[in-house]
Order: structure tokens, then C-alpha cells, then sequence
């Protein structure tokens, strides 16, 4: 999966300064997505090679800004090595959010689960009854359950829940658990609802 993400450097004209220094930035790929980083670097256009994706030349500072950038490289690398033996959920956003500092988008399916569980626990009695809490907590494993068995991953965060992501979790809970039609739907509608506490 490591090997999946694509790392390039590129000049990002349209930050360039009033003293004609051009900023490289670094592009992270990966599934379809893409981040872009700043790497703190500037440099005059005409010194960067497209090609190799690095700065030309020779000298003391040319050695340093690519060094500093096949170290940034090594970094994120480093940080997706370590999600994947984790067991971690990651993509392009988390692995920025390692490399820049937390992100607001960054709940996982537990996050969402624990706080609208909680909530209903809340109001038993009241809006909700310990059958409905059962059974939230029902969909939270299967969901868990299908992470595990589909991706090799013990948690999911709340962005990676697209389409895709629903369609191969119904089929998950049909030919896997064996539910009817009328189960999945109630599990992907519970899922559904969950999905926009942290949102």
C-alpha cells in the first residue's frame, strides 16, 4: 500500500514573491486524492530542474534545499510506514495532518460512534430506548468488523465513508453476516445518522 503514494516537488508560481523567489511545494497522491505542503523553500525559477524534480547546480545551498527535500520525503514515508503497522486509517489529509498538525477533519468512525452513543445512553428513557442503544452498538461492530475483514484496518475516518465505501459495506453485511435486505438497510441508515455528528 506504501507504495501506492506518490511523492513529488513542484514550484508553485502563484505564491511566488515580490523578490522573484518561487516556493516549492510537495504533492502527496494517493487513491484519487492529493494534499499539496509547503517545504519552506525558495528558490529563482530558472534553478529548478522539471524534470528531476530538484534544484540544479552545485554548492552548499543546492545540496542543502534537495537534501532538506528527500528528507521531507523519507518523513512522510516514515509517518505511513508507521500507520499502516499501527493498523491506522490514513490518506493524503492524515498524513498532512502528521506532517502540519491536527485537523479538524480528523474524527474516525469511533470518535463518531462513542459521542452518539453516549448521547443516546443520555436520553434512555426519554427520546431512546436500551433497544435502540443495543442496537447502534450492533452496526458500530459490524462496521468495525468489515474494516478489519475488507481494508486491514481497525478504524475508519468519518471522510472515507463515501459511496463506494457504503455499497461494499452492504454487501459485507449480506453475503459475510447474511443479513436480509430489510438489516442492511437499518444498519446503513444508523451508519448514515452517525455520520454527521462530527461533521
Amino acid at each position: 500500500m506504501e507504495s501506492q503514494i506518490k511523492i513529488s516537488f513542484f514550484l508553485n508560481h502563484s505564491k511566488r514573491t515580490k523578490t522573484r523567489q518561487t516556493p516549492i511545494y510537495m504533492r502527496i497522491r494517493y487513491n484519487y486524492n492529493q494534499v499539496t505542503v509547503s517545504t519552506g523553500h525558495f528558490i529563482a525559477a530558472a534553478s529548478w530542474d522539471k524534470k528531476a524534480k530538484k534544484v540544479k547546480g552545485q554548492g552548499g545551498e543546492v545540496a542543502s534545499i534537495n537534501g532538506g527535500l528527500k528528507a521531507l520525503e523519507v518523513k512522510v514515508r516514515s509517518i505511513i510506514n508507521k500507520l499502516i503497522l499501527e493498523g491506522k486509517p490514513f490518506n493524503v489529509y492524515t498524513v498532512k495532518e502528521a506532517l502540519t498538525g491536527p485537523s479538524k477533519q480528523a474524527y474516525t468512525v469511533k470518535d463518531a460512534f462513542e459521542a452518539y452513543l453516549s448521547m443516546v445512553k443520555s436520553l434512555i428513557g426519554r427520546e431512546y430506548s436500551p433497544i435502540t442503544h443495543g442496537k447502534y452498538n450492533q452496526t458500530f461492530d459490524r462496521v468495525l468488523e468489515f474494516a478489519k475483514h475488507k481494508f486491514r484496518r481497525n478504524d475508519f475516518y468519518l471522510y472515507d465513508l463515501d459511496d463506494s465505501f457504503m455499497e461494499e459495506f452492504a454487501l459485507y453485511l449480506k453475503v459475510q453476516i447474511g443479513n436480509n435486505q430489510t438489516t442492511v438497510y437499518k444498519h446503513w441508515q444508523r451508519l448514515s445518522r452517525v455520520r454527521v455528528v462530527l461533521k
